[in-house]
């Protein structure tokens, strides 16, 4: 099991975390220019020379075709080897209405970049990924989904994003925040996940112990970060 975390650009991780993770990935915050990024790769880079850093790409947040290439170009003067390319959960760009453009124009570049997507097992099937988004990226990052019976249908190629060791409130505000409980589709199965929230927060290990087969993990950083990860280090 690799475990990677994410935090914003203006997020200073402990250097247990940092020292502790495969991978931080670095969020593109809606209505931010994704420049922004790059003191926070420094610091990482400071922190740990050695750590993977994986910047988000949010395209519709991309004011314009520029933003993309020079960032694109500084992320790879700096090392970057992996991408996260998202829709974005809002437009507050400009220049595209989807993943199809950023992604059409980062690949005629040639970064050589390994590309990574957002995976939404409410509303997206195995068969649909494999089809449609793995035949051009990498792998993916599970956005949350507390069902492990739909999580365990993915198979290793999705990294399993689950929450921090959070309280139920912040739990519940990522989730209306990301829109996550915007119909009953996809409210109902995350429904499975509230036996994991107890009075000490949501249980990232125990949930992490139902998946099947070694699968690797993305944190999304709700809170108690540090704690989650000495938890899920007990299980490798």
């Amino acid at each position: 099991m690799k475990i990677s975390v994410e935090q914003t650009p203006n997020q200073k991780l402990s250097q247990y975390v940092v020292d502790s993770v495969d991978a931080v990935s670095i969020v593109h915050l809606p209505g931010t220019h994704l420049s922004n990024t790059i003191p926070a790769i420094e610091r990482l880079r400071r922190q740990n020379q050695s750590i993977n850093i994986i910047p988000h790409i949010a395209a519709r947040t991309l004011k314009n075709k520029k933003e993309l290439y020079d960032n694109c170009e500084a992320f790879r003067d700096l090392g970057i080897k992996d991408i996260l390319l998202i829709g974005g959960s809002r437009p507050t760009g400009s220049c595209y209405g989807d993943i199809r453009g950023a992604y059409n124009d980062i690949i005629k570049k040639e970064y050589d970049f390994n590309l990574l997507c957002g995976i939404y097992p409410q509303h997206e099937t195995p068969e649909q990924i494999l089809e449609k988004k793995y035949v051009k990226f990498s792998r993916g990052i599970s956005q949350i989904c507390l069902n492990l019976r739909l999580i365990n249908k993915f198979d290793s190629k999705t990294i399993v994003g689950v929450p921090s060791n959070c309280s139920a409130s912040a739990l519940l505000k990522f989730v209306k925040l990301c829109g996550i409980t915007r119909t009953a589709r996809e409210a109902l199965p995350n429904i499975a996940g509230l036996r994991y929230l107890s009075y000490s927060g949501f249980n990232t290990a125990k949930f992490v112990s139902k998946l099947d087969g070694d699968r690797d993990i993305h944190i999304f950083n709700f809170g108690n970060l540090e704690k989650t990860v000495v938890s899920l280090e007990k299980l490798l």
